[in-house]
């Protein structure tokens, strides 16, 4: 087993393909909002039976809160899917489409996640095994979600966690603070909003997963977020792809993909699921 360290820095794996092992997705819309209908697809293992509940993955695509494609992380639902995990890739509001900033898509997030919590016992979903992942952008909202608590959709049940009980984050945009990408966007709500800024104590256990030529998360960066989280009693694992870019082009790069793929179903081991 591939044992993960921080500030560790790894090379390719061996490129080993991708399983298929997946039924057709299930579309659910999990909120209405200003007339919008968000939703997200739902994929179960092939040996899926409703006798048992599974692990489920949350997968929240990139696109700097303007643009995206839900399925853009459809290598990774796949991936999960073929190893027992119920994945969601879920639909939110962005700028280009629906006029919104980064504070609604948080809040969509947080809908999102409660919703497959509240609605666990008919999604065959075991609530305790939620594991909330995104790129970019998507990443950002995947740590966004885990602490923050002010921002919330009035019709969203707060008697429901919006918490996950673990981070899967691929580049993700964590300093949204002054001089941080899309700071402009949510300049007087950064110090709720940007990840970085605030880190507290009884955060879910987070891998992060960057490339050492990420123009929008630099290693320094990445290592700061890492050291506050453990500073706070959190686990932050974090591993940087030598020569890699923003962004990991899945279908362009199998075996990059591959890698990444195998690094984050390693963590998800160690960690109990």
């Amino acid at each position: 087993m591939l044992k993960l360290h921080s500030f560790s820095i790894i090379i390719m794996l061996v490129f080993t393909g991708f399983s298929t092992l997946s039924q057709e997705n299930t579309q659910i819309i999990y909120k209405e909002i200003n007339g919008v209908s968000l939703e997200m697809d739902a994929c179960y293992p092939m040996n899926f039976t409703e006798t048992e509940t599974y692990p489920a993955m949350l997968l929240f695509h990139g696109g700097g809160w303007k643009k995206g494609d839900q399925n853009d992380l459809g290598e990774v639902a796949n991936y999960f899917t073929g190893r027992g995990f119920i994945t969601f890739l879920v639909s939110y509001r962005v700028k280009f489409e629906h006029g919104t900033n980064p504070l609604e898509a948080v809040k969509d997030t947080k809908s999102a996640i409660r919703y497959v919590r509240k609605h666990a016992e008919q999604l065959y979903v075991d609530p305790s095994k939620i594991v909330v992942s995104g790129i970019s952008a998507g990443g950002h909202l995947a740590a966004t979600s885990a602490a923050n608590s002010t921002f919330n959709n009035i019709a969203d049940d707060l008697s429901v966690s919006a918490q996950a009980n673990a981070l899967i984050l691929y580049c993700p945009l964590l300093d949204i603070g002054p001089g941080g990408y899309g700071y402009h966007a949510i300049a007087e709500n950064y110090l709720e909003l940007s990840p970085l800024h605030i880190i507290k104590d009884g955060l879910p256990p987070t891998i992060i997963i960057v490339g050492t030529k990420d123009r929008y998360l630099s290693m320094d960066t990445a290592k700061l977020y890492a050291t506050k989280m453990k500073e706070a009693g959190n686990i932050c694992e974090l591993i940087f792809l030598r020569g890699v870019e923003h962004g990991f082009l899945w279908k362009d790069k199998p075996q990059l993909t591959n890698t990444i793929l195998q690094a984050s179903e390693t963590f998800l081991q160690e960690y109990g699921f």
